[in-house]
């Protein structure tokens, strides 16, 4: 998020400005910005994007009734905002310390925030395997002030990934993605507060392969300081990172080299373990309001290999 580059009408900025300022200048347009930036700097197509808010972040886990995500490191965040408290007049006149973006800084103690105590909530977790709901996901996705080394962008962007993968294999438990009634009344849940190029065919196409993908053979990686891609400087007075060579040539190597044996990351397969036999013989038949259900599942199937009885 803190990544700066150069964008079009508006100078150097952070990354994470791309969507707003594009939507700002264009309604509707910010998912198509981002995606261009990133495709830019990774040299990369990106076929599907999906942008989801908060809200629908926490709605769309308690829908599969919470995820079970290991904390490998116990934390307490001593400045949570509690939502809708951010401009709250507290009863303490006493101002706190003008807080730095240095990421290298360990998070405030409880002191510091006395003068707006109101407006923050102490949230901690403990090592170990956590059932969260929407809303303590949310928190642990988002908690920007934790100790124990949690209170970096880069720890925040690795626990993103833990409850993404959490979400994942709670998912695919369930049958969730591969099942067409319950993946509807998901996006149902979340349709106004998603915006992407899927359409449900998309994700259904996709979901026959996702349950063939372990956990533990997914690379994921958090560029951050020790990877000696990016260097901290700031920007005025913000806090940002620059790529070390101008050009982008390390992350499009990176991003050509994401499933390298080499390092932590793994080479992806989504080949199928098994193959439907042609014997299988399958009946569709439509018991939804939605017209030409049946034809596209008997399509997904017989994409798969099975046999569609007329």
């Amino acid at each position: 998020r803190d990544l700066t580059l150069l964008v079009q009408g508006h100078g150097y900025t952070k990354i994470n400005a791309v969507n707003a300022y594009a939507e700002q200048d264009a309604p509707g347009s910010g998912i198509e910005a981002i995606t261009e930036t990133v495709e830019s700097i990774m040299d990369e197509t990106i076929d599907y994007t999906v942008k989801v808010d908060f809200s629908s972040f926490s709605e769309i886990i308690d829908a599969i009734g919470g995820i079970d995500v290991y904390v490998e490191t116990a934390f307490t965040d001593y400045q949570y905002p509690i939502h809708g408290m951010e401009d709250a007049v507290c009863t303490s006149a006493t101002p706190t310390t003008e807080e730095s973006n240095d990421e290298s800084e360990e998070p405030s103690s409880p002191s510091t925030q006395s003068g707006y105590g109101c407006r923050y909530e102490v949230l901690s977790f403990t090592e170990g395997i956590t059932h969260m709901n929407g809303e303590s996901a949310l928190k642990y996705a988002r908690s920007r002030k934790g100790n124990n080394g949690e209170g970096s962008d880069f720890a925040r962007a690795a626990r993103q990934q833990k409850v993404l993968l959490a979400w994942k294999e709670k998912a695919l438990s369930l049958g969730v993605l591969l099942n067409p009634g319950k993946l509807q009344n998901i996006i149902e849940v979340v349709r106004n507060n998603v915006t992407t190029n899927m359409s449900v065919w998309d994700m259904m196409s996709l979901a026959k392969y996702a349950d063939k993908v372990k956990t533990d053979a997914i690379a994921s990686h958090v560029i951050d300081a020790s990877s000696g891609l990016v260097y901290n400087s700031y920007l005025g007075n913000a806090y940002v990172l620059w790529p070390r060579k101008e050009d982008w040539s390390e992350f499009k190597q990176l991003a050509d080299n994401i499933f390298s044996s080499s390092g932590s990351s793994t080479t992806l397969s989504t080949a199928p373990q098994s193959v439907p036999l042609p014997s299988v013989m399958v009946e569709i038949q439509n018991g939804t309001k939605q017209v030409g259900l049946a034809s596209q599942t008997a399509q997904l199937l017989q994409s798969s290999g099975y046999g569609i009885s007329a």
